[in-house]
């Protein structure tokens, strides 16, 4: 009878083990770069990150706080743990609190922010007289 209930209490500890370590898994870090994994995130569900700024810009005054990035995140189903997402936002808090439209952008952006344009600067002479001066203001370029 000793050696049955021993065991039985022994299964009902290693079960609550079990349920204990998933419960530290699920909240302890599993990347070791956070914002990374956001921008790798980001980048598949939005096709830039101005779209992803308007999404988490819920209430339209161009900040972002902690707790509506974390559960945004946390709706779209991101692969992160909540510590993940909420050490990557820590570090990137302005000393409001949230996180501005700038900050967002340049941090979790995943495609270069400086579009590559061409462009072909043509001369308008206004008046003739000018042209000697406005021609050293005027480039080329391919």
């Amino acid at each position: 009878k000793g050696t049955e209930r021993l065991k039985v209490m022994r299964e009902e500890e290693e079960r609550k083990c079990s349920e204990l370590r998933l419960k530290l898994a699920k909240n302890s870090p599993s990347v070791s770069d956070p914002i990374s994994a956001i921008r790798n995130v980001l980048s598949k569900i939005f096709d830039n990150i101005y779209d992803a700024y308007v999404y988490f810009d819920q209430e339209g005054n161009w900040k972002v706080t902690p707790s509506t990035f974390v559960q945004l995140c946390k709706r779209m189903k991101f692969p992160l743990t909540h510590l993940d997402i909420v050490s990557a936002v820590r570090t990137k808090l302005l000393p409001s609190g949230v996180i501005d439209a700038m900050e967002f952008v340049t941090t979790f952006a995943w495609e270069s922010l400086t579009p590559k344009l061409k462009l072909r600067m043509v001369p308008v002479v206004v008046n003739p007289g000018e042209e000697e001066l406005y021609k050293h203001f005027y480039r080329f370029t391919e």
